[in-house]
């Protein structure tokens, strides 16, 4: 049987926020020490469905999918928690219309 942990946040700094609107917005995490893989909690406070993606520079190039077509990034529906892995220290979002509260909080398990 596998062991699942918790989710935890790690360090003083480890929360984040960034309200993301139709012309995108950027999070950039701090450097850890184990480098630039460590896992996320990701919540939607806000009012709108936002897409997400890891990026590798501070440009926002998260796309929102036109009908039918391919995901410019991961999906977070308002009122959404998910724990992911973050392979780099940025995170974009981006909203068809009005604006995603983005919460961030770096830590260990899921």
């Amino acid at each position: 049987m596998v062991d699942i942990i918790q989710f935890q946040p790690q360090g003083v700094a480890s929360c984040y926020r960034i309200t993301a609107d139709t012309n995108g917005e950027v999070a950039t995490l701090p450097v850890m020490p184990q480098g630039n893989n460590y896992n996320v909690m990701i919540a939607n406070a806000g009012t709108a469905t936002a897409w997400i993606a890891f990026e590798t520079s501070a440009a926002v190039t998260v796309t929102v999918p036109a009908a039918g077509g391919a995901a410019g990034g991961m999906c977070v529906p308002s009122g959404a928690i998910i724990t992911c892995n973050a392979p780099t220290r940025y995170l974009s979002a981006i909203t068809v219309s009005g604006t995603a509260d983005i919460n961030i909080t770096i830590g260990s398990g899921s």
